[in-house]
C-alpha cells in the first residue's frame, strides 16, 4: 500500500512540475506588465498543495523500502548517469563563472557584479564548493555505475561539498536585492534553493550512513520527499526561464533568472534518485538473506539452532579488514 502511495506521489510531483511551468510561462509576462500579483499567488497555491500532497503520500504508513546497497548496478544506472550529468555541469559552470568574474567582473545571478565584501566572499566560496561538489558528484556517478561506493569518513566529508555550494548560493541570494522584492516574485527562487539544499543534505546523510542510530526508513522517506519537491521547483523554474528568454520577454525572464542549467541538472538528479528509491527492486539475494531460498527459515540459521554469518556479512568483514567502510 505504501509503495503505491509513493508512486502516486511521484505522479503528483511530475504533474505539478508541468502545471507550474505552464502557469508561470503564461502568467509571468502579465505579472510584469500589469502588476497582477494575484496570478502568482495562484501558482504558489498550486505548489503548496503539491508539496503537501507529496509529504502526506510519502510519509503515510511505515512500510519498508529496499536500501540502495541492495540494488543492482542496472537499477542504479539512472542515478549514476544523472549524478555524472549534475557533477559535470556544476563543475563546468563554476569554472566558467569564476573565469568570467576574474576577466570581466561579471558575476552569476542574482547580481551582475559584487555588491559588498560579504557578497564577494560568498561568491568565492560558492565557486570553490561548486567545483568540489561537481567533482564529488562525478566520482559518485562513476562509483555507482561501477557497482557501489564505500562508506568512509572521507566520503562523508566530500558529500558535504554540494551542500556547502547550495548553502553559500542561498547566502548570496539573501545578501542581494532579489530577496527584498515581494513574495510573489521571490518565492520561486528562494524555495528552489531551500529544497535543493534539503535534498543534497538528506542525500549526503543517506549515502554516507550518517545518523543511522535513527531508523533508516525515516531518512529514506525524507529523502524521497525532498527529492520530489526539488523536482517540482528545479525543473519548472529553468524551463520557465528558457521559454521566456527564447520568446524575448526579457523583463519576465529577469524576474526568475536565478534558475539555470545547473538547477535543471539538479532537478534531473533528484528525479532519478526518487525514481530509483521508489521503483527499483532489491536484488534476489537480499530477500533470501531474510527468508530462506524456499521461503522457510532465515538463511543465517543452522539446523542446530545456532547462527552462521551470511555471505553478505562475510564479504563485509573481508572488505572491512582491507580498510574499506561499509558498502552502500
Amino acid at each position: 500500500m505504501q509503495s503505491l502511495l509513493r508512486k502516486i506521489a511521484v505522479a503528483v510531483a511530475l504533474v505539478a512540475t508541468v502545471a507550474a511551468a505552464v502557469m508561470r510561462i503564461v502568467f509571468t509576462p502579465s505579472m510584469q506588465d500589469a502588476g497582477e500579483s494575484s496570478l502568482s499567488y495562484a501558482v504558489i497555491a498550486l505548489l503548496a498543495a503539491a508539496f503537501a500532497a507529496v509529504f502526506v503520500l510519502v510519509l503515510a504508513g511505515k512500510g519498508r523500502q529496499p536500501q540502495p546497497r541492495e540494488l543492482s548496478a542496472h537499477a542504479r544506472l539512472p542515478m549514476a548517469i544523472s549524478s555524472l550529468l549534475a557533477g559535470g555541469v556544476l563543475a563546468t559552470a563554476s569554472l566558467y563563472d569564476g573565469w568570467v568574474w576574474l576577466c570581466y567582473q561579471r558575476t552569476p545571478p542574482p547580481n551582475d557584479s559584487v555588491i559588498s565584501s560579504l557578497d564577494g566572499g560568498a561568491l568565492f566560496l560558492t565557486l570553490i564548493f561548486g567545483i568540489l561538489g561537481g567533482i564529488f558528484l562525478l566520482w559518485l556517478g562513476i562509483s555507482l555505475a561501477g557497482g557501489g561506493v564505500r562508506r568512509t569518513s572521507r566520503m562523508a566529508l566530500a558529500a558535504l561539498a554540494p551542500v556547502a555550494w547550495i548553502w553559500f548560493r542561498l547566502v548570496r541570494y539573501e545578501l542581494s536585492y532579489a530577496s527584498a522584492v515581494q513574495v510573489s516574485q521571490s518565492f520561486y527562487d528562494f524555495v528552489m534553493l531551500i529544497f535543493t539544499m534539503l535534498f543534497l543534505f538528506s542525500f549526503a546523510r543517506y549515502i554516507t550512513g550518517t545518523g543511522e542510530q535513527k531508523p533508516l526508513e525515516k531518512s529514506h522517506r525524507m529523502l524521497v520527499v525532498y527529492a520530489l519537491c526539488t523536482v517540482i521547483m528545479s525543473l519548472s523554474g529553468p524551463v520557465t526561464s528558457f521559454v521566456l528568454y527564447v520568446s524575448g520577454r526579457m523583463a519576465a525572464y529577469n524576474a526568475g533568472s536565478m534558475a539555470g542549467i545547473t538547477d535543471l541538472c539538479m532537478g534531473i538528479f533528484a528525479l532519478c534518485t526518487a525514481l530509483t528509491l521508489v521503483f527499483a527492486h532489491p536484488l534476489p539475494c537480499a530477500e533470501e538473506d531474510e527468508k530462506g531460498p524456499e521461503g522457510g527459515e532465515p538463511a543465517g540459521d543452522t539446523a542446530e539452532g545456532g547462527q552462521t554469518p551470511s555471505v553478505e556479512e562475510i564479504l563485509r568483514e573481508i572488505q572491512g579488514d582491507q580498510g574499506g567502510g561499509e558498502p552502500w
